[in-house]
């Protein structure tokens, strides 16, 4: 476990971290962590899935 801003604990990413081409900002984190900014990433992580979703689709209807 590993700490971020605020004091909060999160889990062992470093397999992910590993897989990145380049470290994430220490300032993009700490204004992602700001509660004023959770709906903005709340939209943007739905707008994400929702493109890995018709990636999806149209890979598995288009062997």
């Amino acid at each position: 476990m590993a700490s971020i801003p605020g004091g909060r604990m999160i889990a062992d990413i470093s397999h992910i971290l590993n897989f990145l081409l380049c470290p994430t900002p220490r300032e993009w984190l700490e204004e992602a962590c700001k509660p004023e900014n959770l709906a903005v990433l709340l939209v943007d992580h739905a707008i994400n899935e929702k493109l890995c979703g018709y990636s999806k689709a149209a890979i598995a209807n288009n062997p």
